[in-house]
């Protein structure tokens, strides 16, 4: 932290308060790669895509004609589409989202997150998404490529990015507290440059709260009014 300093001045406007949905019940509590891949059904595709719907990430879009929500059914070997049993329309279940146009399954895209969330490497990253004798994984490039798109997801709502509010911690739980520089790379090499510093705190029940830095400050004062 900068020391502090007698002319800091800490601005956080009431209308920048954390006020978001609370975390689904589904992401609740400490999170590792074989939670993951059995509460997702990252091995089946269908089941997988229903567990995202579940925690909004893939959303059921209403039939237009019938004004009802559209229900997911398999299609093979593709991703699963929202079908509605009224008129038989199909559409997507990933247009629209950060899995449309991808050539991996929703549940290996989703293990590809959780890898760059908890920044592992290239090869822990590709050792998960190994799920069958005989496989290879990812290729580096493919690795480095959903990573950056993450990255810049990220960098796009970090203005108003509020993960749920109220209180964290308490008798008995730990939460740690660290600060990042969240920015873009110029022409996508290089260091991270020109981004914006992000205070992240997390309780050991896996409860998060991220805060933007006022004015991009660190000092004393602003972290511990935001703490």
């Amino acid at each position: 932290m900068d020391p502090v300093s007698d002319n800091t001045d800490i601005y956080w406007p009431e209308d920048e308060e954390p006020q978001v949905p609370p975390i689904p019940p589904e992401l609740d509590g400490p999170w590792g790669p074989i939670r993951l891949y059995n509460e997702a059904s990252i091995g089946n595709e269908l089941e997988c895509a229903r567990w995202c719907s579940r925690i909004g990430l893939l959303r059921p879009p209403s039939c237009r004609r019938h004004k009802i929500n559209r229900e997911l059914i398999a299609r093979g070997d593709r991703h699963p589409v929202w079908w509605c049993p009224g008129c038989r329309d199909r559409k997507s279940a990933c247009e629209d989202t950060i899995f449309e146009d991808a050539n991996l399954t929703i549940g290996q895209i989703l293990l590809l997150a959780f890898s760059w969330a908890h920044g592992l490497s290239y090869e822990a990253t590709r050792s998960n998404l190994i799920m069958e004798r005989g496989q290879t994984g990812p290729t580096n490039q493919t690795i480095a490529h959903w990573f950056d798109l993450f990255r810049d997801r990220i960098i796009g709502v970090t203005d108003h990015l509020r993960l749920a509010a109220g209180q964290i911690g308490g008798p008995g739980c730990i939460a740690q507290i660290d600060e990042a520089l969240i920015g873009r790379r110029k022409y996508n090499r290089g260091r991270v440059v020109e981004g914006t510093w992000v205070l992240g705190m997390v309780a050991s029940d896996g409860r998060l709260r991220l805060a933007k830095c006022p004015g991009n400050r660190r000092d004393r004062r602003t972290l511990e009014h935001i703490i």
